[in-house]
């Protein structure tokens, strides 16, 4: 215990500590100001949207009304020019609601509007928006509309939940991984580097408490840093935000079917996949401290397995098997948006791998030498 209090001190009161969160505090109120400052130009994104499609649209009738004049008899150019009439017609009613900021009413025209612009590229017609970006946005206002949520921007967003959620992504998109390396991957081949391995071997202490106090004490520091990010996200959003709520809906795209999860889920899907390899990053650092004794080369060996292993895994199809992946959450806002509400599979084989790396760890330590 004493080892242990020892190692978690060392760390909390280290000057590494210290700048790592006033950076990640800096950072965080960074992004929430850049999201408040682009909330105008998030307007004038939106309006050259509607107005980019009328301009496409008023292209494609000209193009039509040139084929006409050669083809006077081509009733599929004159249908075409018909249905591109109608789109253009409904893009200004679009803009009407926009500018009248009522969010239900314009989120239903622009249904009708996708869903008359499928009827267009039925017949042919050609148009700028993708069949898959068509389908997901459809699915989106949808949703919107039945909950009465009105949509955030995903990238922009000053609304509380939202922000947190951004937050949570780039926590759990390797983030965290990469601030606990900073913090504590150098934790055990310092130890050997500066010689002070042959103080602790000295000790009236099993051999196996040293790699039990430096895994529990990453564990805390991973989870400071974590509940600092989210408190921060939290306090700036709420002082400066807008309400919003965490029933907010997050499209899930499985397989080619759209479903849904509020942010409630999400983030809890989100923090406990990051917390699972968390454990197998420590409990692999430990082991690879072990073997090279090295702090760059052990570090560089540790990205290389995750960046490796996780791309590896991801070109590989495992069928009904595929959950045997021990890097299946070291980019975790991927492997959710990929199977929505089935995450959780794969957390038996990644804690598996980790338990293992961590045993391999306590038996290994009784073999090395300081020396």
């Amino acid at each position: 215990m004493r080892l242990f209090q020892f190692e978690l001190k060392k760390i909390i009161f280290g000057k590494r500590f210290l700048y790592i969160i006033v950076f990640l505090i800096l950072c965080i109120s960074a992004l929430f100001l850049r999201n408040h400052i682009f909330q105008a130009t998030i307007q004038q994104e939106r309006e050259e949207h509607i107005l980019s499609a009328m301009r496409e649209g008023q292209k494609n009738i000209s193009q039509l009304e040139l084929t006409i004049e050669n083809n006077p008899k081509d009733e599929v150019a004159k249908g075409k020019i018909i249905r591109m009439e109608e789109i253009i017609n409904t893009l200004f009613d679009m803009r009407k609601a926009f500018h009248a900021g009522d969010w239900q009413q314009e989120l239903r025209i622009e249904n009708l509007f996708l869903a008359q612009l499928q009827d267009y590229k039925a017949m042919g017609g050609e148009f700028s928006y993708l069949s898959e970006d068509i389908k997901r946005t459809l699915a989106y206002n949808t949703k919107h509309i039945a909950t009465n949520i009105a949509p955030e921007h995903e990238t922009y967003s000053t609304a509380l939940p939202n922000f947190m959620k951004q937050i949570i992504d780039i926590i759990v998109n390797f983030g965290i991984i990469a601030v606990v390396l900073i913090l504590v991957g150098d934790s055990l081949t310092t130890e050997f580097e500066q010689r002070s391995i042959q103080f602790l071997y000295t000790q009236p202490l099993k051999k196996s408490a040293i790699i039990r106090s430096k895994f529990w004490s990453a564990v805390i520091i991973y989870g400071v840093v974590t509940l600092c990010s989210l408190v921060t996200a939290w306090g700036v959003a709420l002082l400066f935000g807008k309400q919003g709520t965490f029933l907010y809906p997050i499209l899930i795209e499985e397989n080619g079917i759209f479903s849904f999860m509020t942010i409630t889920d999400y983030g809890i899907a989100a923090l406990t996949s990051v917390t699972v390899i968390i454990l197998f990053v420590i409990s692999l650092c430990l082991i690879v401290s072990l073997l090279f004794k090295n702090t760059i080369v052990s570090l560089l060996t540790i990205l290389i397995l995750l960046i490796g292993g996780y791309a590896l895994f991801a070109q590989l199809s495992f069928s009904n098997i595929e959950w045997l992946n021990p890097f299946e959450y070291v980019l975790a806002k991927e492997t959710i948006h990929k199977v929505g509400y089935d995450w959780y599979k794969g957390i038996g084989v990644t804690l598996a791998a980790a338990f293992l790396c961590y045993i391999i760890s306590l038996l290994r330590i009784r073999f090395v030498r300081t020396m």
